[in-house]
This record gives structure tokens, sequence and C-alpha cells, in this order.
């Protein structure tokens, strides 16, 4: 009489598997050095919704495993940009004369600091953020020595007190 019918719901597997092909072929683009303006319009989805994606925990999990399973890439890679940043430490300002000369101008601070940062950056990767450390205190004074004993002293005047009770 007045009962709906409901329809049979869709197969959840087909969109999961959809779902899983698109964050390993975004994946595989952020790998490969796309920018997320790029994979949008190749998946043909927003901007928004490829950075939600390709900040998943999933897709980050997708990347792991690739850079896992190419060890030997990624290790090559890693003394590779360890000598770039080295040969930076050593970088020189070259400059253009009228005459198409090419003339050296001394040490280029600024490629040399960029370096710096870089290697910084390179060698605290995946390490947690250190906390800032404490202040060590100075020399103490003779005043403030007195005064750090006189409190000592009755403090433990004090515990031997409440140990012998009322």
């Amino acid at each position: 009489m007045g009962m709906k019918q409901t329809l049979p719901s869709a197969p959840k597997a087909p969109t999961r598997l959809r779902r899983e092909a698109r964050l390993a072929r975004i994946a595989g683009a952020l790998a490969s050095g796309a920018t997320v303006t790029e994979i949008a319009a190749t998946e043909g989805i927003s901007r928004a919704m490829t950075s939600h994606a390709a900040n998943s925990l999933e897709c980050r999990q997708l990347i792991a495993d690739f850079v896992n399973e190419e060890h030997d890439l990624m290790l090559g890679l890693f003394y590779r940009a360890v000598r770039v940043i080295e040969e930076s430490f050593s970088a020189t300002r070259e400059y253009m004369t009228k005459e198409g000369q090419v003339v050296s101008g001394g040490p280029d601070h600024y490629a040399r600091l960029a370096a710096a940062k870089h290697w910084r950056e390179f060698v605290s990767a995946g390490r947690p953020t250190l906390k800032p450390a404490e202040q060590k205190r100075g020399p103490v004074t003779l005043e403030e020595l007195e005064y750090l004993l006189k409190e000592a002293e009755d403090e433990a005047e004090c515990k031997s007190v409440d140990r012998r009770g009322p």
C-alpha cells in the first residue's frame, strides 16, 4: 500500500577501486614532480580535492612504499644531492662583460647560505623539532648561596618534624 520501494544499492567495491587507482595515480604523479594543479587538470577534479587526496595518509603510504621498493635509486639520489650541496659551499659569482667574457667575481654568499639551509633541512628531515634549551644559570653569588642553604636547612627541618609526628 503506501510502502516505498527501495532499489538495491550499487556495490561499493568498484568505487573503492576507482578511489585507490586515483590515489595511486596521484602518488605517482607527485613522485614524478607534478604539481597539484597539473594533477587536478589531468584527473579532471578540483585542486582542493587533489590536495586533500595528495595529503591523505593513504597517498603518503603509497609514496613511502615506492621509496622503500626503490632503495638503490633513493640511495643514489641521496648521494647526488649531498654532492650538489657540497659543491654549492664553494660557489662563486660570475659576471659577463660587454664583450661576452665570463669573469669570476668572488664567493657567492647567497648561494652558500642557501646551500647551508638546504643541508640543514636535508639532515633534519624526518626528525622531530628540538625544544629550546633551558638557559643555564650563571655563577651563584655568596648571598644567593647563603639563601639557598638556609632554604634547604628549613626544608630538611620541616621534613624531620613531619616524620616525628604530633
